[in-house]
């Protein structure tokens, strides 16, 4: 048996039996998603992402071919209520919007413009309800489309973005100030690792490295 102390109060061990949790995460967060996986083994939670289509690694996840989903925002709870929600959030992500360099699109008047959308994001659907919205399947397409001129506006989180513009040498998109929300994304696990929610709750906790 694996044990370790978190904090001055919490004492949890780890035990051998627990097989490596399989999770359902989204290519989109990645690196963040490398991030919490290394902070879980710290704990003594050895886990596993599987990067699957959105409605895929859902029903893969309620099938119990996987054990949870690693990142996914209040919505998904609401969708899947048997699953188990820890709490803290594992992590916040900033929604904004992005347009072409120079141009006078701003907060006051995007909506009226040609959006495009990462599909099967739920919060990012909720949000564009309404609107003139395309939406891809990678954050990299609609960038593209969003540099050539299909599209007037892309709304995406504040890190992914960035860093494939650098990726792919796009140098017409610009952020546009502040930020459309704030997300808080969640791990959520099936019931039967209900045991492993406090242990990984407080791995949670402690502040990022």
């Amino acid at each position: 048996m694996w044990c370790r102390g978190l904090g001055l109060v919490w004492l949890f061990c780890v035990g051998a039996a627990h097989a490596q949790l399989q999770l359902d995460c989204a290519e989109v967060f990645r690196p963040a998603n490398d991030r919490l996986l290394a902070a879980l083994a710290g704990g003594g939670v050895s886990a596993q992402c599987h990067y699957l289509p959105s409605a895929r690694g859902s029903q893969q996840v309620m099938a119990a071919e996987l054990d949870g989903a690693l990142l996914r925002t209040e919505d998904y709870g609401a969708a899947f209520p048997t699953l188990i929600r820890l709490e803290p959030a594992a992590h916040r992500v900033l929604l904004m919007l992005y347009r072409r360099r120079g141009g006078d699109i701003d907060l006051g008047n995007w909506r009226e413009q040609s959006i495009v959308s990462l599909r099967g994001a739920v919060v990012l659907d909720r949000m564009l309800a309404g609107l003139n919205v395309s939406r891809v399947g990678s954050l990299e397409s609609g960038l593209k489309q969003l540099s050539a001129g299909r599209a007037d506006v892309l709304v995406g989180d504040q890190l992914s973005v960035p860093a494939l513009m650098r990726d792919w040498g796009i140098d017409n998109v610009e952020m546009i100030y502040p930020p459309l929300a704030t997300q808080l994304l969640y791990l959520y696990l099936r019931p039967e690792h209900a045991s492993l929610a406090a242990p990984i709750s407080a791995i949670l906790m402690q502040p990022s490295p």
